[in-house]
C-alpha cells in the first residue's frame, strides 16, 4: 500500500496518521461482514423438516446428529357423521384432536440447551405451527428428566 502514497507522504508519521484515519473504517468494514454472513445463514433457514433438523444438528449435535424431526402431516384428519349431512364430515387439521404439527425429538444430552432449541424452533417454524420437544435416549426411551415444558408449543 505504501508504493500508493506520494514520496512526501511515506515518512513515519504520515504512515501513522493515515493508519489511524483508516482504523475506524476498517472495523467498521469488518463489521459489515460479520453482519453480511451472519444475515445470509439466517435468510437461507427455511421452516421446511430437512433444513429446520440440518440447523438444529449444525448448531447443537454437530458429532453425532441426533434430532429428529416427526411430521404429522400424514396423519388422517378428525372424522365426525353428521346426521343431517346424512355423510362423514372431515374437520380441518386445527380443529382436530392433535395437539402439535409435528414433534422434534432431541438426545437427553440437549437438555441443558432445551431454551436456545425452543428459540431457535420459535424463530423458524412455520406460523401458526405447533410443536413439542421430547428429550429420548438413544433407546428411545424417555429421559430420567423433569417433564419438559410447554411454554413454547
Amino acid at each position: 500500500m505504501q508504493e500508493r502514497v506520494a514520496n512526501a507522504a511515506r515518512k513515519p508519521k504520515m504512515l501513522a496518521w493515515f493508519n489511524a484515519l483508516l482504523v475506524p473504517v476498517k472495523t467498521l468494514h469488518t463489521s459489515f461482514l460479520l453482519f453480511k454472513t451472519s444475515q445470509e445463514r439466517h435468510v437461507g433457514i427455511t421452516p421446511q423438516v430437512r433444513i429446520l433438523r440440518y440447523w438444529l444438528n449444525e448448531l447443537y449435535d454437530v458429532t453425532e446428529r441426533r434430532f429428529e424431526i416427526v411430521d404429522y402431516a400424514n396423519t388422517q384428519p378428525l372424522l365426525i357423521w353428521g346426521e343431517s349431512y346424512n355423510s362423514p364430515i372431515y374437520l380441518p387439521t386445527f380443529l382436530s384432536s392433535r395437539a402439535y404439527d409435528f414433534t422434534v425429538i432431541a438426545h437427553c444430552e440437549m437438555y441443558s440447551q432445551r431454551v436456545f432449541i425452543r428459540a431457535f424452533l420459535n424463530a423458524y417454524k412455520l406460523a401458526g405451527k405447533r410443536y413439542q420437544l421430547i428429550f429420548q435416549t438413544s433407546g428411545g426411551g424417555l429421559c430420567p428428566l423433569p417433564a419438559p415444558d410447554d411454554f413454547g408449543a
